[in-house]
């Protein structure tokens, strides 16, 4: 299991997802966790892949669907959001990410328990 942990320690509320995927490397020994500054650093990554990053507008930990991400014009390379490298490297490689969205806001320990159990519903799915 890849898990690519998104964040900025610059940005108030922005390094959530790197404080869980710290605090959880330990109970997935077999998964690689991988701290991503930037959305093309997916490019590098190949096979099927989890992306841990806050997400504003929900209010638990889940997975998050196409739809809710935007649709944006691209005007100049700072246009180029995680949305778009996903759907490029699935265009690509056929590879499946998916986002594991985290609350905005919530402290990272307290997402730590919903984050492992999701986290071990998926692996046992995809080894099955």
């Amino acid at each position: 299991m890849i898990v690519l942990c998104f964040g900025s320690e610059l940005i108030g509320n922005d390094d959530t997802a790197l404080r869980v995927c710290e605090l959880l490397k330990d109970d997935f020994p077999s998964a690689k966790f991988t701290v991503c500054y930037d959305p093309s650093e997916i490019l590098d990554k190949a096979g099927d892949t989890i992306i841990l990053d806050v997400v504003k507008g929900i209010d638990r930990v889940r997975f998050i669907d196409d739809e809710f991400l935007r649709e944006r014009k691209i005007y100049t390379l700072h246009d180029f959001d995680l949305g778009f490298f996903m759907k490029l490297v699935k265009e690509i490689s056929g590879a499946k990410m998916r986002i594991l969205g985290l609350p905005h806001g919530k402290p990272a320990q307290s997402l730590i328990g919903e984050v492992k159990r999701i986290l071990n519903e998926f692996y046992l799915e995809e080894v099955r």
